[in-house]
Order: structure tokens, then C-alpha cells, then sequence
């Protein structure tokens, strides 16, 4: 009989169903009990017959492999030509051949004191290591030489992803199942309740379960969506008046908000056109409010008309000077800020490991991006347009490849998307990074892997652009892996298995001690360019999945932490160079919009930081945004001496 046949034959010896009884019979845990020398076995109670028993080979237990994994709810592959043999469960793989001392569990290699063994056409393998790599409990009773192996299921957990939360009645409502099993196993069924059409106004709990390959249900969730009469809700009322409607130049102009909303909704948005602080030269200016309610309806904009006499208080970089506003935009003459002499800093460098995902930057389809081992304090960040036709999600998936237990914690995080508008993405997400707390950790247990940015997964449409930043820490080493799936494809379940996409003209790659910290006194008339390949050196790198030398052009990822010293009152103010930038800046305390609104465009226009009395510190920390161009310059402007 050849090895194939002998496999086949001992499926057939399994009884049908024993698996399914296995989870069904016990409320989710499988317990399978073999005697040493004895053919019969039990799965969850259920007696099984053996083809060949289990035995004792130079202290190791060898069993029966086929019976173990299909008792263990894995899949057998076996190679006649190379005597190999592919188990596979959930998110893990095990490879080993007969007679080898070698094994591999997700591509990691370990030794085996004892090999797999045929014995009459069955193949033997090492019992703890199996079951181990598998998430079983091993255990041997040696006075009775009794083996048993057991594994509690963990149910799956119920995700919605809905587009909004508020609709009208009739309106076409987009819903989607997201949910995850946290063993890798296969979703099987769902369970939908209160699924649109909804008829009527009112609040109603989209909810969701789903089932596990083992039986096991997850708990329900809930989206509330509110339904709104189709015709009973009134738009708001965007209103507004002016302290003075006629100012000299570079005179405060006051605005006071009054809009309203006639249903007594709350008013969640609103949008400003022309509403400077001050305004620099004489003629008159249209200043416009729209504001939108709870329901999601725009009011009618209304205006107000700013007359600017030709009286000078001041210019727009004396006001600014005076009044300093974080983030506001003034315009300058941007080719007389490089006559400013540059000032050459000494960069000390340390921090995260940086794995960078943007290259390509255009995906089409599903595949992997990127992927690197990493241990301790670790920064992922990925920046990715679907350029496809069909929705794409990303994800950036941590496996432990290792022996033993590893945490991993997230200390700080920002994401943002998916949108069209790739400047307000790059901002956004780098406003929630600075300002974030942190978020939730996990322990992964030898070969088990998890998503780490599922809380901010959302389907990307064609043509939008998603990106996060994840600063987390390890206390051993994991593996990182970023890829793109269609919807209804479990990360955990194919990461493995997605081919590498071709990169593109942007970077990736893994570079070490990514942060760079610098001080500097601010002196008139001076500037610091960053991300020029000059001044700030490109981050220099390795690019893992192409297997060659990386560079980081734009340093993108990269932390910067500046201590600003000024000797006598000095203005610290950004000055874009490469292209339009909108980006974000934690400065002490405060986080703050660079610029507040919009984009500030490279050359001709800056962003005041603020104004350094004679003697102050600031320190600052930054990335420079995705999205937007390098490189960018910081310059300070002194006040005269007397």
C-alpha cells in the first residue's frame, strides 16, 4: 500500500462528523484523548479507531498525523515526491518531512528531537510540537500514558461598516459585513435583523451575528441608523453679523455666529468663505456662511460685504506678528526667504523602526504591499489610492512568528480616509496622530496574527486615498505585513497567501531609528529647510520585500522633534517650497491645523507658528504630511533691535 492510499484509508476510519461533534457536543471546546500503544482514541468523548497507535520514540510521543489534524479541524497536504507534509489551520502552517529533524511554522524554522516516521504506511509525527503550533493545550498522564490535547474556540466578533448614519425615508442605504474571526477560522452563516428599506421615520438597530466554522456565534451588533420623514425636515438658517462693516486696513474684523436650525437640529458643520481676521488693502470683500443640520441638509449661504478704506493700520505680516494665530495663513515674498541664510543643524536620531507602505501608491487590486520583521517601538504608515474599479480595503496584519507569547501595543495612531482629496487625508490622519492617546493592545500567541488598524478599516472607493500612521511597541519580534483585499476577504485567513505588487516611483521600506531631534537657536532672517536631501538627509533604508537598498525621498514617517530657542521676540513660520502642503504641528500643548483651513500654497505664501518672546523655548513634533510635497522650510523673522 503506498503512503497516499494509507491516508486515504485512515479518513475513512474517522467517522463523519466527528469534527463537527467536537464543537457542538461541547460548547466550543475539543478535547482529543489517545492512549500510548492503544488503536482507540476520543474526540469530545466520541470513540475513534486508529490505524496504527500512538508510541514513545527517545522521549518524544508520536501520533498518528492525519487523525490528529482533521480531530484538530486542519488540512493535510502530502507530497510523495519530497516525503512532505502541509498542515494548515486557520492563520497557521506547519511543514515538515518524513525523516527530517527540520520543521517549519509560518516560515520559521525549529528542530525536532524526533522526526515524523512511517510506521505501516502511516505517518507518526511529534504530538506537542504539532499541537502546540496548532493553539492546543498538551498534556500526558504518564502513569496512565494517556495523551490529550485540548483548545477552547473563540467566537468570532460582528462588525457593520455603514456609509452614514442619518437617511431619509426611500433614500438607498449602504451597509456592509466586515466581522473577523480571531482564530482564522471561516465565517459560515449570518444572521441580519432590521435590514433596510425602512419605511417610517424613526431610529432602527441594524444588527448582525455570525458563526464560526466550529458552531460558535458572536455576540450581536448594532448600527442605529436614523430615518428621516422625506419632506418634513427644514433646511437651517445660516446667519451672521460683524461688529464693523467698514474697517481700515489691518483692523480686527469680529464675526459673531446667530444661524439657526427651525427643527431644533443641531447644526454640525459649517463653511466659511472670506472670513478673514483682517484684511490688507482697500476694496470690498464678500464674506459667506453656509451651515448644515444633524439631518445632513445645507442651509442657503448668506453674505455680508466687508468695506476696506484706504486708512493703514498695518501690513498683514505686522498683524501677524502682533496677534500671532497658530496655523493662519499670510502671504509673503517667497524668493526673499531663500536669500535667508540656512541654518546647518546637527540631527541626532533614534526612535521607532519605520515600515513604510506607499509604494505602489496606485493600487489596482488586491495584493500585498509591504512586509518586515519588527521588535520594540515600531511605526507603520501606509499611503495608498485605489485606482481599481471595484472597493478595496487595507490592512496592516501583525503575525508572531516566534516561540513564545508577545504583546503588542499601540501608543499612538492617526488615520483618515477614504476621500478624494489627498492633501486633507495626509492632514487629518497626522492631526488624530499627535493629538491621539494611544489604543488598544493584543498578545499574539505563537503563530496567531491580528489586525492592527481594524478599528479604522473602511472600504476605499475607486479613485480615494487612505492612510495611517500606528506608533506601537513589542516586547519580542512580529512580523508586519500591509495588503490590500477586496470586501468579504478575511485578512487573517489569505494575507499569506497574496502575491508582493510591483513598487512604483514612491518609497517603502524599513528604516531604523526614524526619528530626528535638533536644537536651534531661531535668529533673524534664517531658515531650516526639511526634506530637502540636503540639510535633512534622505532616511536611508531597506526594502524588504524587493530585497535591495531603500531611500526615503521626502523622509515621509520620519518624527521630527524641534527645540526652538529665541534670543529676543522672534516669529517661527512655515514656508512649503516643493508644492502644496497642509499638514499639523504638536507645539507644547496645542496641536494646530498648518494651515487652519485649506492648503498653503509652496513659495508665496506662509504659516505663522506663533511668536517666541526674548528668552522662550518651544519644542515642536511633526511629520510632514502625506499628500503634500517637499521640501518645506522653517524661517524666523526677528523683531528690530532698538
Amino acid at each position: 500500500m503506498t503512503l497516499a492510499a494509507a491516508l486515504i484509508l485512515l479518513a475513512v476510519i474517522i467517522p463523519a462528523g466527528a469534527k463537527a461533534a467536537a464543537a457542538t457536543d461541547s460548547g466550543q471546546t475539543l478535547q482529543v484523548q489517545m492512549q500510548v500503544g492503544q488503536v482507540l482514541a476520543r474526540v469530545n468523548g466520541q470513540e475513534v479507531s486508529l490505524a496504527v497507535p500512538p508510541v514513545i520514540r527517545e522521549g518524544t510521543t508520536l501520533v498518528p498525523l492525519r487523525f490528529v489534524a482533521e480531530a484538530l479541524g486542519a488540512r493535510v497536504q502530502w507530497d510523495e515526491a519530497s516525503r512532505s507534509i502541509t498542515v494548515t489551520r486557520g492563520g497557521t502552517t506547519v511543514q515538515m518531512a518524513a525523516d527530517q529533524p527540520a520543521a517549519r511554522v509560518n516560515g520559521t524554522v525549529y528542530s525536532l528531537v524526533v522526526p515524523p516516521q512511517i510506521v505501516n504506511g502511516t505517518t507518526l509525527v511529534p504530538l506537542r510540537f504539532v499541537g502546540e503550533a496548532m493553539g492546543f493545550a498538551v498534556g500526558f498522564a504518564a502513569e496512565t500514558q494517556t495523551i490529550s490535547l485540548t483548545w477552547s474556540n473563540r467566537p468570532p466578533v460582528a462588525r457593520i461598516e455603514i456609509g452614514r448614519d442619518t437617511v431619509y425615508v426611500g433614500e438607498k442605504f449602504s451597509y456592509a459585513d466586515v466581522s473577523l474571526d480571531p482564530d482564522g477560522d471561516a465565517l459560515v452563516a449570518r444572521e441580519w435583523e432590521n435590514t433596510p428599506p425602512w419605511p417610517q421615520p424613526g431610529n432602527y438597530h441594524l444588527t448582525l451575528k455570525v458563526q464560526d466554522a466550529w458552531g460558535a456565534w458572536s455576540e450581536p451588533v448594532s448600527r442605529t441608523v436614523t430615518v428621516l420623514p422625506p419632506q418634513d425636515n427644514q433646511p437651517p438658517v445660516a446667519r451672521f453679523r460683524v461688529a464693523k462693516s467698514t474697517v481700515a486696513q489691518g483692523e480686527t474684523v469680529d464675526y459673531f455666529d446667530e444661524s439657526y436650525d427651525p427643527d431644533g437640529d443641531a447644526l454640525v458643520e459649517y463653511r466659511w468663505e472670506g472670513n478673514q481676521r483682517a484684511f490688507f488693502a482697500a476694496g470690498q470683500y464678500p464674506v459667506r456662511l453656509q451651515v448644515r443640520d444633524a439631518a445632513g441638509q445645507w442651509s442657503q449661504p448668506t453674505e455680508k460685504i466687508i468695506t476696506v478704506t484706504d486708512e493703514f493700520l498695518m501690513s498683514e505680516l505686522e498683524y501677524n506678528l502682533r496677534y500671532p494665530l497658530p496655523g493662519a495663513k499670510i502671504n509673503i515674498d517667497g524668493s526673499r526667504v531663500l536669500d535667508f541664510p540656512v541654518e546647518r543643524v546637527t540631527w541626532e536620531t533614534g526612535g521607532p523602526t519605520l515600515l513604510l507602505s506607499n509604494s505602489p501608491e496606485n493600487v489596482s487590486g488586491e495584493g500585498l504591499l509591504y512586509a518586515d520583521r519588527a521588535q520594540g517601538p515600531a511605526r507603520l504608515y501606509f499611503y495608498h489610492q485605489n485606482t481599481g474599479t471595484s472597493p478595496l480595503y487595507f490592512y496592516v496584519v501583525a503575525a508572531n512568528r516566534g516561540k513564545q507569547p508577545v504583546n503588542l501595543e499601540i501608543t499612538r495612531q492617526g488615520w483618515a480616509g477614504p476621500s478624494p482629496d489627498p492633501l486633507t487625508v495626509g492632514q487629518r490622519a497626522l492631526l488624530r496622530f499627535l493629538d491621539s492617546q494611544g489604543g488598544r493592545g493584543f498578545v499574539l500567541q505563537p503563530g496567531q496574527s491580528a489586525v492592527v488598524n481594524a478599528a479604522h478599516t473602511r472600504a476605499v472607493p475607486s479613485g480615494q486615498v487612505i492612510h495611517g500612521i500606528y506608533d506601537v511597541i513589542s516586547n519580542g519580534e512580529l512580523e508586519f505585513a500591509f495588503v490590500a483585499l477586496p470586501p468579504g476577504r478575511d485578512p487573517l485567513l489569505v494575507w499569506e497567501e497574496l502575491q508582493p505588487l510591483a513598487p512604483d516611483n514612491h518609497p517603502r521600506g524599513t528604516f531604523t531609528s526614524t526619528d530626528r531631534w535638533a536644537d536651534l537657536e531661531a535668529k533673524n532672517r534664517t531658515r531650516l529647510a526639511l526634506g530637502d536631501g540636503d540639510i535633512d538627509p534622505y532616511a536611508q533604508g531597506w526594502d524588504a520585500l524587493g530585497n535591495r537598498p531603500a531611500v526615503n525621498r521626502g523622509n515621509y514617517g520620519v518624527g521630527y522633534r524641534l527645540e526652538i530657542y529665541a534670543g529676543r521676540r522672534t516669529a517661527v513660520l512655515t514656508n512649503p517650497r516643493g508644492g502644496a502642503y497642509a499638514g499639523a504641528i504638536a507645539d507644547r500643548d496645542d496641536v494646530y491645523l498648518v494651515p487652519r483651513n485649506g492648503f498653503v500654497a509652496a513659495g508665496a505664501q506662509a504659516v505663522i507658528n506663533g511668536v517666541l518672546e526674548a528668552g522662550e523655548k518651544t519644542k515642536m513634533f511633526f511629520l510632514i504630511p502625506a499628500g503634500s510635497s517637499t521640501p518645506v522650510n522653517f524661517f524666523f523673522l526677528g523683531e528690530p533691535e532698538a
